[in-house]
Formats: structure tokens, sequence, C-alpha cells
């Protein structure tokens, strides 16, 4: 900091107070944006789902067949997913940059996905 003293010297002090680091910033190198838009797709699959089925003809077989074959696909989705998890945490982690919030919102779709899957092969519940 530059102050004038009286004979119109510039006279340079240090600031008194430490500097605070804001929340925003930090020491931890940024994740690559595969980290965040994995989830989000993952997410989607369900809804994309629901989506499709108004749109498909009502007189065929055309929606049963996108049920059952949307849980079948999820069979191998499920196992690519966590295996594509497992391995970004631990790049993660061997980076030094994984937060709890970020491996959080990589679990969290899969119960959708799930709950989707047990919806399928149990035929939405039906004893038949």
């Amino acid at each position: 900091m530059a102050a004038r003293d009286k004979g119109d010297n510039f006279v340079t002090t240090e600031n008194p107070l430490p500097t605070m680091r804001s929340r925003g910033q930090s020491n931890q190198p940024k994740c690559h944006p595969i980290h965040w838009i994995l989830p989000l797709a993952t997410c989607g699959y369900v809804p994309s789902v629901f989506g499709l089925g108004p749109l498909l003809d009502k007189d065929s077989f055309a929606r049963y067949y996108l049920f059952v074959y949307s849980g079948v696909l999820l069979l191998l989705l499920i196992p690519v997913y966590i295996v594509a998890v497992v391995w970004l945490t631990r790049r993660r982690l061997k980076k030094g940059n994984n937060t709890i919030v970020l491996t959080l919102f990589q679990i969290l779709p899969l119960i959708p996905l799930v709950i989707w899957l047990f919806f399928v092969l149990t035929f939405n519940g039906s004893p038949a």
C-alpha cells in the first residue's frame, strides 16, 4: 500500500491484516467436465424412456418392447457406469481433487436406474 507523508514522498506500508481467501478459491486442480457430464447423462436415461413411450404407436407392441429393452439395456449400462465412476474416482484420488459432493453426485444417479431395472425385471411388480 502506498501513502504520502507530509513531505510528498511515497511511503510504502504493508497491510497489517492478512488477506483471506474466499471460499470460491481452491488449491485443488479442476476436474475434467466428464466428471459432471456422465452423471447428468445417466439421470436422463429414465426420463427419456418415459418421453419415448407416448411417441410410439398405441396399437402395436412397440411400448412393451421399449419397456423390456430399456431394462435389458440397463443390464449392460449399469456395470459400465459403475466401472466408469470407479475409474474417474480413482483418477481424482491420484490427482488429489476428489470431493464428497462430486462422488455423491456420481453415485446417486444409480438409484433411479436400479429402481427402473427392478420394475422391468418384475414387470412393474406384477406377480405374473
